[in-house]
């Protein structure tokens, strides 16, 4: 987890390649989930996936801007991607900064919350939306990186952004 721009994807690709074989990599951004999207969502150009053991991360680039899947929700995508990397005893990588996307899977509802979401009544007061039970084993990294160098980082990103081969269809 972190800022736009501080190097999580280039750390999931040094992470994927010296867990593999037992790791993969979900996209846990909720523009790079979206083809096209390339420049606005600062997606890591393929050449730099090069290097990371297939399977290719879920969930990235997966969707059209303009489809549209009312019967899901971005974490139920989520959810059936680490279901499904669990069951073939992978350990998933999710790699964004979308943090209630993090919040949502790793951490259980409690019934008080589950009341208010769904419209039942609440059974008792609860002073935590969360229950303080983890859905998943888990380790949250944050990737720290300070104002004046992610400034530095993001100004030079613009600018490549603006240079003509931006502009190629």
């Amino acid at each position: 987890m972190g800022p736009t721009g501080c190097g999580k994807s280039k750390f999931s690709i040094d992470l994927a390649s010296r867990f593999f074989p037992s790791s993969e990599i979900i996209n846990f951004d909720k523009i790079q989930i979206y083809r096209g999207l390339d420049i606005t969502s600062n997606k890591t150009p393929p050449p730099d996936w090069k290097n990371v053991p297939p399977p290719p991360p879920h969930l990235l680039g997966e969707f059209h801007p303009n489809e549209s899947h009312p019967e899901f929700t971005a974490a139920d995508f989520h959810s059936a991607a680490i279901s499904e990397m669990v069951s073939r005893r992978k350990t998933p990588f999710l790699v964004g900064e979308s943090n209630l996307f993090y919040a949502l899977l790793a951490k259980k509802f409690s019934p008080a919350a589950a009341a208010s979401v769904f419209g039942e009544s609440k059974p008792e007061p609860d002073p935590s939306p969360f229950c303080k039970e983890l859905r998943y084993s888990c380790c949250f990294i944050w990737a720290d990186v300070s104002p004046s160098v992610l400034n530095e980082y993001m100004g030079k990103r613009v600018a490549r952004c603006w240079t003509p081969r931006c502009w190629r269809s």
